[in-house]
């Protein structure tokens, strides 16, 4: 039994027997070339360009203990602190944001405590100015606002009857 020849996929082949289509028209007319344009690798190459790589890293850790060794550097911590610093920085990190926030919630007054309304660092606004009103002028300068401002904006029946008639004009 006779094995047929394989050819490649982008080379012409001739027509098959009895189809009617002659040589020389055949061979006038050709296909174009495409080249194959296949980002497949195969295994073979793959462990290629994986042996590579570690052959790479091999050799700047042999040249880097090299260099160590002629610095005088003769002793290496073990491979567990490799691991085990980085995870502790990690972990000391996180300690610290929730001892932040803990430091943070421990030194603010409770919310029925009057250092909330008032302490030394209080800046009230300057005599005339609200900045309630609907001022378009300018931004109102920057200050506490007086408690006894807020509850009357806020539950003062008068004032309310005010931003109704303020809002049928």
């Amino acid at each position: 039994m006779a094995r047929k020849r394989k050819t490649p996929a982008n080379a012409p082949t001739s027509p098959p027997q009895g189809s009617g289509a002659s040589d020389p028209l055949h061979h006038a007319v050709k296909t174009p070339a495409i080249p194959t344009t296949s980002t497949q690798v195969s295994f073979k190459e793959m462990q290629r360009l994986h042996a590579m790589r570690m052959e790479l890293f091999g050799f700047g850790g042999w040249l880097a203990s090299a260099l160590c060794y002629a610095y005088g550097f003769t002793y290496f911590p073990s491979k567990h602190w490799a691991v085990a610093v980085p995870a502790m920085i990690v972990v000391t990190y996180l300690f610290s944001l929730v001892l932040y926030k803990a430091v943070n919630l421990l030194s603010t007054p409770a919310l029925g405590s009057y250092a909330t309304i008032l302490d030394t660092h209080t800046v009230p606004l300057p005599e005339g100015t609200s900045c309630f009103e609907d001022d378009t002028e300018a931004t109102p300068g920057i200050g506490d606002i007086s408690i006894f401002e807020v509850n009357r904006h806020l539950f003062s029946v008068n004032l309310q009857a005010e931003d109704d008639q303020l809002k049928e004009e």
